[in-house]
């Protein structure tokens, strides 16, 4: 007689429908960076706002603003970023330990219209928590948000 062993393996189905926005889709777009614990010298945290016209830079340790920038937008920058956004099947979520730990860094990107919050996301990296691909290429995302920002790494310095 044979033996059987069922395994089960959890997985998750993202049921919502990936965001696809246009220029006249969104009112901002908010990208924030929060660097792991570490001396005041050396902690840089960061938030990157997008308007259908503008982008914004803040760059502050533990609450204390060291940098502030803005840009006007160009049609291609601001196309350039939609793109990416559409391409990147982005679905609401949050990724992290289920845990606490110590250590690590966290970021958070969300997409609100005029009727409110459209896409919101929240990632924690402590441990070296990966950001699952069910919940879209949110590096791609990212990367194009702080291409923005043609001085960003002498902002964050």
């Amino acid at each position: 007689m044979k033996s059987y062993i069922l395994l089960l393996i959890p997985f998750f189905i993202a049921c919502e429908e990936a965001v696809s926005i246009s220029e006249y889709d969104f009112t901002i777009i908010n990208y924030s960076f929060n660097d792991a614990a570490l001396a005041p010298e050396y902690h840089r945290s960061y938030v990157i706002d997008v308007t259908p016209s503008e982008v914004t830079v803040t760059v502050d340790s533990y609450g204390d603003t060291l940098a502030e920038a803005q840009f006007p937008l160009a049609t291609a920058d601001l196309n350039n970023l939609l793109n990416a956004i559409n391409q990147a099947e982005l679905r609401s979520g949050d990724s992290g330990p289920s845990e606490g730990c110590d250590g690590g860094w966290s970021e958070s990107l969300s997409i609100e219209n005029a009727e409110g919050q459209i896409y919101s996301g929240y990632f924690d990296h402590c441990g070296g928590n990966a950001i699952p691909a069910s919940l879209g290429d949110i590096e791609a995302v990212v990367e194009a948000m702080e291409a923005l920002i043609p001085n960003l790494s002498d902002l964050v310095e």
